[in-house]
Protein backbone atom coordinates (compact mmCIF):
# COMPACT_ATOMS: atom_id res chain seq x y z
CA UNK A 1 0.00 0.00 0.00
CA UNK A 2 2.02 2.64 -0.93
CA UNK A 3 -0.12 4.74 -3.28
CA UNK A 4 3.28 6.68 -4.49
CA UNK A 5 4.56 7.41 -1.09
CA UNK A 6 8.36 6.82 -0.31
CA UNK A 7 8.64 3.98 1.76
CA UNK A 8 11.77 3.83 3.89
CA UNK A 9 13.60 0.31 3.79
CA UNK A 10 13.33 -2.02 6.90
CA UNK A 11 17.62 -1.85 7.40
CA UNK A 12 16.87 2.28 7.85
CA UNK A 13 14.49 1.56 10.65
CA UNK A 14 15.63 1.36 14.29
CA UNK A 15 13.07 0.42 17.01
CA UNK A 16 13.33 1.66 20.49
CA UNK A 17 10.19 1.04 22.29
CA UNK A 18 6.45 0.31 22.16
CA UNK A 19 4.27 3.40 22.84
CA UNK A 20 1.14 2.21 21.87
CA UNK A 21 -1.33 0.23 19.90
CA UNK A 22 -4.33 -0.13 17.93
CA UNK A 23 -6.92 -1.64 15.93
CA UNK A 24 -4.89 -1.59 12.97
CA UNK A 25 -1.29 -2.09 14.46
CA UNK A 26 1.42 -1.04 17.26
CA UNK A 27 3.12 2.30 16.76
CA UNK A 28 7.12 2.27 18.50
CA UNK A 29 9.47 5.20 18.76
CA UNK A 30 12.24 4.59 16.53
CA UNK A 31 14.83 6.15 14.95
CA UNK A 32 15.68 6.54 11.12
CA UNK A 33 18.93 8.14 10.03
CA UNK A 34 19.74 10.35 13.46
CA UNK A 35 15.47 11.35 13.45
CA UNK A 36 13.48 9.98 16.24
CA UNK A 37 10.08 8.83 14.37
CA UNK A 38 7.20 6.91 15.26
CA UNK A 39 6.56 3.65 13.51
CA UNK A 40 3.28 2.14 13.00
CA UNK A 41 3.40 -1.85 12.41
CA UNK A 42 0.44 -2.69 11.13
CA UNK A 43 -1.03 -6.30 12.33
CA UNK A 44 -0.53 -9.25 10.29
CA UNK A 45 -4.26 -9.93 10.43
CA UNK A 46 -4.95 -6.52 8.52
CA UNK A 47 -2.86 -7.03 5.77
CA UNK A 48 -5.72 -9.10 4.49
CA UNK A 49 -7.74 -6.45 3.51
CA UNK A 50 -10.38 -9.05 1.96
CA UNK A 51 -11.41 -9.89 5.35
CA UNK A 52 -12.37 -6.47 6.38
CA UNK A 53 -15.56 -4.98 5.88
CA UNK A 54 -16.05 -1.94 4.05
CA UNK A 55 -15.79 0.39 6.82
CA UNK A 56 -12.91 -0.89 8.49
CA UNK A 57 -10.99 -0.88 4.65
CA UNK A 58 -11.69 3.19 4.85
CA UNK A 59 -10.46 3.26 7.97
CA UNK A 60 -7.27 1.65 7.09
CA UNK A 61 -6.82 3.47 4.12
CA UNK A 62 -7.92 6.85 6.05
CA UNK A 63 -5.05 6.08 8.71
CA UNK A 64 -2.79 5.40 6.13
CA UNK A 65 -3.23 8.51 4.20
CA UNK A 66 -3.13 10.75 6.98
CA UNK A 67 0.05 8.70 8.23
CA UNK A 68 1.32 9.58 4.82
CA UNK A 69 0.74 13.20 4.78
CA UNK A 70 2.99 13.63 8.50
CA UNK A 71 6.66 14.85 7.33
CA UNK A 72 9.09 12.62 7.98
CA UNK A 73 12.70 12.02 6.77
Amino acid sequence: MTGGHPEIPDEDIEIVERIGGGTFGDVFKGNVKGTTVAVKVVKTTVMDCKALNKKKQAELRSDYERLCSISHP
